[in-house]
């Protein structure tokens, strides 16, 4: 009788021993299958702080958003993205959703969508989630979609300018000049110190020729004047191209260089206004001037191609037209003047 209850004792013991390790092994697995493709970088300072806090509490939201914060000032976006999303399925706050939201349409667009639209839907009034998800259907693609938010938005903001903004640069994809002009001039009359606004509705208003251009330029100068900018004088300059007036343009194309030697812009426009002028030394001198500054510009090398066949100088205009083309390869008509030249 004593031996047989020694050997009960130690069979439940080696039972034990094996159950235990069944555990050991399944919880394992299961570990090894729920463990981030971070994990290695998760562990590390200084994020290895927040890690071991979430093990010990894995469903506090706030532990997620802060890594999190942290991952993404360390230019970890993947894993930022991940811990995002995790704070906005513990807790659904505005604020995790706008932080996954951001990341997503920038590191993932396709992804940006579903997830933004399932955020609205919780947080129907939210504006900035709103105009983060018309953002996203913009960059996929989704004209109609975007549109219909940016009136959605403006429904519930009418003194909100972004949302105009977005839906003037919608309306140019559609080539709706009119909406496009209609929804500028709008937000400009709610945001007149809005200094890219500015910029927008002037470039839109030199394009067409509208003198309304030059009380809106003058007064961004007259803002500007102790750290003056190029590009009142750059738009100023486009208008008097439109209207043909070539020596009001020049004047402005120089001061826009003034305000910066950097600004190409300028120096092709100024150039190709000399060429329409057959003052062929002058636009290639100006030409040059913007290869020296920007040494990597397709147009530049374009341009200067044009001024040197006018020259006869047809092979050193090969070379340059092919020049723009290869930093450009979306410049055919730079590849079919070089073909021309063979």
């Amino acid at each position: 009788m004593p031996d047989r209850k020694i050997f009960i004792t130690t069979f439940q013991k080696n039972l034990l021993v094996l159950c235990n390790s069944v555990i050991i092994l399944v919880y394992g697995c299961k570990n090894r299958k729920d463990k981030s493709p971070y994990e290695e970088v998760l562990r590390a300072l200084p994020f290895s702080g927040l890690t071991d806090s979430i093990a010990r509490f894995p469903e506090n939201d706030d532990l997620y958003f802060r890594r999190g914060q942290l991952l993404l000032a360390r230019n970890y976006d993947e894993p930022a993205a991940d811990d995002f999303k995790t704070a906005w399925r513990l807790k659904q706050k505005p604020e995790y959703a706008l932080s996954a939201g951001e990341l997503l349409l920038e590191i993932k667009p396709d992804s940006a969508v579903s997830f933004l639209e399932k955020a609205v839907n919780v947080h129907s009034n939210d504006i900035a989630l709103m105009l983060l998800l018309a953002q996203s259907y913009e960059a996929a693609g989704q004209t109609d979609k975007a549109l219909a938010f940016c009136e959605r938005i403006t429904l519930q903001q009418p003194a909100m300018p972004e949302a105009r903004k977005m839906m003037a640069r919608l309306y140019m994809q559609k080539k709706d000049t009119a909406k496009a002009f209609e929804m500028l001039e709008q937000a400009f009359r709610f945001a007149p110190a809005d200094k890219e606004l500015c910029y927008m509705l002037a470039l839109q208003w030199a394009e067409a020729g509208n003198k309304k251009i030059l009380p809106l330029c003058d007064s961004l100068i007259r803002t500007q004047s102790a750290n003056p900018e190029p590009e009142p004088y750059y738009y100023k300059g486009i208008y008097y191209v439109r209207i043909n007036d070539k020596t009001k343009a020049l004047q402005q194309f120089n001061e826009a260089i003034r305000a910066d030697y950097h600004f190409v812009e300028a120096y092709i426009e100024k150039g190709a206004l000399y060429f329409e002028m057959k003052n062929v030394a002058e636009a290639r001198k100006t030409f040059e001037l913007a290869l020296a500054v920007s040494p990597a510009y397709a147009d530049a090398y374009y341009w200067l191609a044009r001024c040197l066949e006018a020259e006869g100088k047809k092979e050193e205009a090969r070379q340059n037209y092919l020049k723009a083309y290869q930093l450009d390869k979306t410049f055919t008509r730079a590849r079919e003047a070089a073909d021309k030249l063979q």
